[in-house]
């Protein structure tokens, strides 16, 4: 990943070699979530850093769980939603090398974790109602499904 910075006019040629197969970003700093595949290939592994700052910010890895869907539900809470189950994880934007993991906020149902394309996931502030929509293959065509 390549791109040109430009510092109090002077021009940076800035460069992060990355392995990562996705990328997103947070909806209002300058923070970026890279997402690739574990060396055994079952799993997932995330890191996120602060590319003001140019500092890591936390990483963690899915070891048999891929990550199907991902993003920002609000300025500290990234939503992780694997093969099997939906996670929230709180990052401290300030705060290099944290130790915090994702907490697991339910299973996907059974009838969810195969044969679909996740297109969203919210989540009301106080974390009570989280909805994930997919479509699903069906035996008589593509079907809209909630889990909640």
């Amino acid at each position: 990943m390549k791109w040109i910075e430009v510092e109090e006019g002077q021009l940076k040629d800035m460069t992060l070699k990355s392995q990562a197969q996705s990328v997103i970003l947070h909806p209002e700093e300058f923070v970026m979530t890279l997402k690739a595949n574990t060396d055994n290939q079952l799993g997932h592994f995330v890191q996120i850093f602060n590319m003001e700052k140019k500092k890591k910010l936390n990483s963690y890895t899915f070891k048999t769980e891929k990550i199907d869907y991902w993003c920002w539900i609000d300025n500290t809470e990234l939503a992780i939603i694997t093969t099997l189950s939906v996670y929230h994880w709180k990052i401290d934007l300030n705060a290099e090398n944290q130790a915090t993991e994702p907490k697991k906020m339910f299973d996907r149902a059974d009838d969810l974790k195969t044969k679909c394309q996740v297109l969203g996931y919210v989540s009301d502030e106080d974390r009570q109602t989280c909805i994930l929509y997919v479509l699903k293959q069906t035996d008589k065509g593509i079907a809209g499904k909630i889990q909640f």
